[in-house]
């Protein structure tokens, strides 16, 4: 799955429909939000039908379009508390506090690949 990654990571059902494919499986299963590494989450099901084809077994789809694209958050237990290693559903647009004075605001866009920095005057 993750060739080098030794990470075991668990995804907690957080929607009714979660808690009945899982029971109905009754075995782990492995998800993907709809992209393979380094590529956008697919916004139409023919897109992720044409892309995840030959590593997903099943697709659940839905008529309900995607709007945003938006990946799931990703927590980490460090040093006895929850640690945030990417901050997404759940967790933004809340805004990350930074230690000390920032010298600029940085923007990154997931869709366009832009960064856009500003110095402060």
């Amino acid at each position: 799955m993750a060739p080098g990654n030794r990470s075991l990571g668990l995804m907690l059902p957080y929607t009714a429909l979660h808690h009945l494919l899982l029971a109905e499986l009754a075995e782990p299963v492995v998800l993907t939000g709809g992209n393979v590494c380094e590529e956008p989450i697919a916004l139409e099901d023919a897109d992720a039908l044409t892309r995840l084809s030959g590593i997903a077994d099943a697709f659940l789809v839905h008529d309900r379009a995607i709007h945003v694209r938006t990946d799931d958050s990703v927590v980490r237990p460090m040093a006895g508390q929850a640690t945030v290693l990417r901050r997404a559903r759940g967790y933004a647009p809340e805004p990350l506090t930074l230690p000390g004075a920032a010298a600029a605001d940085l923007a990154a866009g997931v869709d366009t690949h832009v960064i856009a920095a500003r110095d402060h005057a």
